[in-house]
């Protein structure tokens, strides 16, 4: 996955205690693996749609998680649909950075997973 979360879903940091063994960046070679397992839904889409149909697209689902979390913060709605917002704009995320190249977008992580890293030391 491009985005890697950890292996406890979040339960370390909501209980306070971090795992020690916590896993570190995604190894590249793998990232580009599970996104090629993808392509030819976005080349499908891209051909479908179009381009400027999936940047639409990707505001739309970024928009409406936007939302979803807005109304979760103020228990309107469950986990679920959040994680169902989440998953599209996952979807999305994928999309752009097919369209954009991969690569370029996994290095850009890295960047800023650095500079998040330098921020939390001081």
């Amino acid at each position: 996955m491009l985005f890697p979360t950890g292996s406890d879903n979040g339960k370390a940091f909501r209980s306070g205690t971090p795992e020690k063994d916590t896993p570190g960046p995604p190894n590249p070679s793998e990232v580009r693996q599970e996104m090629n397992k993808y392509e030819a839904v976005y080349r499908a889409t891209l051909t479908k749609w179009g381009e400027e149909a999936q940047y639409d697209q990707a505001v739309e689902e970024c928009a409406e998680l936007i939302a979803a979390l807005k109304h979760y913060k103020r228990d309107k709605i469950g986990p679920e649909q959040v994680i169902e917002e989440l998953a599209d704009v996952a979807l999305m995320v994928g999309q752009l950075s097919f369209m954009f190249g991969e690569d370029l977008v996994q290095q850009a992580v890295e960047r800023k997973l650095a500079k998040l890293g330098r921020l939390l030391e001081t």
